[in-house]
């Protein structure tokens, strides 16, 4: 309804005291009323455009519902009350994605729904509304759901008592929140902001979680480290910051300044360290301990140089102690030379009765391991008193060999504790029992595992071998499991229990005890047609023949359509080498026949065998069920 309040007239009579005006207490009341009206009107040219009645915008599920005169509006100086109920059904969001629809009011009295722009993040209020439409509302829509409704509070205020921004300062204006967010934001731009903590095991800098709109990186975002990493060229260890020196750094080093922590040491006394370089003495125990996760050694010499005969690494042993130890317990090398100079890798001079050097291995790793490159020696020991000078030592819970011999990393020679020595997957266990010479051949005896040398008598003689080619005759009685098949003609002097089957070209010849000499077939061509059989007769000549019949097959799903009286339908099924004028035998399934038809088959082009359904019958259409339909070709 559209609501107007006029200006009410006071009748002052025809001429003065006819008493025929309006009387004094009703021309008062009149005034009072115009003054009113004369005040809403000055309030409304000042807001022309103004909700005068909030009401409650109902939803249920994307339902919208407003009863009627719930608002009241004015549009253009024009007021409408008495408004009639609303309903309205909205569009669903996107799966994932936000929005704000706007209920209007129009001035035709009714109601209008202004949907809003989706955002996956957050949606915005549309601000742009048709011409002749006030806002009363906001709804807002995550999905398919309605999350909220917002009907705005009463708005007092004084559009030229605002200021957007601070380029005026003075006590007349007040700001806006926009404009004191903006303000402080500026204030804070560039300033340290704890941003929490990063894991750069991965080696990488954040690209998300910062201080700017949706977790943007802005200058002056930090971090400290929780699990230490390579950032920017430098290790970080935990304690260790980094904060970015632009917005939106990225993974540019040089947008990131990194702030290392855990830098500190006490410093020793020169006098009481072992130097890089320079001859030095040292007592005590000194310990090397591998803790890495590799191959790596503990304790790496390496020998580039010197005359020959200089040592990388001497030992040297007076008393009846052991001069060197090593204990491996690890998958490594306990004790690794590389030597690539002409002298000793490892030289042990042993002056006492104890052992020079012992290896004690106690895992599944080298107990002792030694490299050699040049032309030195790779393990040099010099024994001049009753010791030994190397010993390998496998104790009683050993399982891997006391010495191996290698090439590339794999085993060609061994030794066990218990003596038996493994030659290339070969196991030695003792000697052979008599001389050998070159070129002698030996193998081993599976039973006793003792190496054997072979007798040239036990090898047949070349003349008594049957050779891969030449003519050849053969005595004595050669049984076989199976047959043999030869590849040209030789004659068969009897046949065995078991055929003989020889083949030249296009003929094949087979020998058995139950023929008087040898059948032949006689294929003539083996693609051809017909296929022969020529048999022996009593005197082995080939006198019988009889020539077989070679059958082409076919088979395919086949489906007639309806077919009228009197009238036939034809299918195709494919026969390769099917002749036009080849025989042809059609196999039908039983659920296809049908009263009354008829079916036949005959080659009607190379490769292809023509099935043909015939009706018979006068005055019945037939319609036979689908089935497999078999063909022979008889060539």
């Amino acid at each position: 309804m559209i609501f107007n309040m006029v200006i009410k007239y006071i009748n002052i009579g025809v001429s003065p005291n006819d008493k025929t005006g309006t009387p004094a207490r009703q021309a008062g009341q009149i005034i009072n009323d115009n003054f009113d009206y004369l005040n809403n009107r000055i309030a409304t040219v000042q807001n022309p455009d103004m909700v005068l009645k909030k009401g409650d915008i109902e939803t249920n599920g994307l339902n919208v519902h407003v009863d009627a005169d719930a608002f009241e509006w004015r549009i253009n100086l024009l007021e409408f009350v008495d408004n009639p109920e609303y309903n309205a059904v909205l569009d669903s969001a996107e799966d994932g994605y936000y929005r704000k629809d706007v209920l209007l009011g129009n001035d035709t009295g009714g109601y209008h729904i202004f949907k809003g722009v989706e955002d996956p993040v957050s949606a915005t209020e549309p601000n742009l509304f048709p011409n002749g439409t006030i806002k009363l509302g906001v709804i807002d829509i995550y999905g398919a759901t309605v999350i909220g409704v917002v009907v705005p509070i009463d708005d007092f205020e004084k559009v030229v008592n605002k200021a957007t921004d601070f380029t005026t300062v003075n006590n007349d204006l007040y700001p806006t929140v926009e404009a004191v967010k903006m303000y402080a934001d500026n204030l804070l731009v560039g300033v340290i902001n704890l941003r929490g903590t990063w894991d750069a095991s991965a080696n990488l800098f954040p690209i998300s979680g910062g201080s700017g709109t949706s977790g943007a990186i802005q200058k002056g975002d930090l971090w400290y480290v929780s699990v230490a990493g390579v950032l920017a060229g430098k290790s970080v260890n935990v304690g260790d910051s980094f904060f970015a020196l632009t917005n939106v750094p990225n993974q540019t080093p040089a947008n990131w300044n990194v702030i290392e922590s855990n830098i500190g040491y006490v410093p020793a006394n020169d006098a009481n360290v072992l130097h890089a370089i320079g001859n030095e003495s040292f007592s005590g125990l000194k310990s090397s301990t591998n803790t890495t996760n590799s191959q790596s050694s503990g304790l790496d010499l390496t020998n580039n140089g010197g005359a020959p005969g200089s040592t990388v690494f001497k030992i040297t042993n007076s008393s009846t102690g052991r001069g060197g130890q090593v204990t491996n317990s690890g998958g490594g090398s306990g004790f690794f030379i590389i030597n690539n100079s002409n002298g000793n890798g490892l030289a042990s001079v042993n002056n006492g009765i104890g052992n020079a050097f012992t290896s004690a291995n106690n895992s599944s790793g080298t107990g002792f391991a030694a490299s050699n490159t040049s032309t030195g020696s790779g393990i040099y020991s010099v024994n001049d008193s009753s010791g030994i000078g190397i010993i390998s030592n496998g104790s009683s819970g050993s399982t891997g060999f006391v010495f191996a011999g290698q090439n590339n990393g794999s085993n060609t020679f061994t030794l066990t504790k218990t003596g038996d020595v493994v030659l290339n997957s070969l196991t030695v266990t003792t000697l052979p029992p008599t001389s050998v010479g070159a070129y002698d051949i030996l193998t081993r005896n599976n039973t006793t595992g003792v190496l054997e040398k072979i007798s040239s008598s036990s090898f047949a003689l070349d003349s008594n071998a049957v050779h891969k080619t030449g003519p050849e005759g053969i005595g004595g009685v050669k049984t076989f499991s199976d047959y043999i098949q030869f590849s040209t003609d030789v004659g068969i002097a009897s046949g065995g229990a078991s055929p003989i089957i020889m083949r030249s070209g296009n003929h094949i010849g087979i020998a058995s005890t139950t023929l008087s000499g040898v059948a032949r077939l006689d294929t003539k061509a083996i693609t051809g047609t017909p296929k022969t059989f020529a048999f022996p007769n009593k005197d082995g000549v080939f006198a019988m023949t009889s020539d077989l019949p070679v059958i082409l097959t076919g088979t395919a799903t086949l489906d007639f359509p309806n077919t009228d009286a009197g009238t036939s339908q034809d299918l195709t099924i494919t026969v390769a080498g099917a002749a036009i004028g080849d025989v042809v035998s059609l196999g039908v399934p039983f659920a296809s026949v049908e009263p009354n038809t008829v079916y036949t088959a005959f080659v009607s082009a190379p490769n292809t065998v023509t099935v043909r359904f015939g009706n018979l019958d006068t005055s019945v259409a037939r319609n036979p069920a689908s089935g497999d339909f078999k063909i022979k070709v008889f060539k």
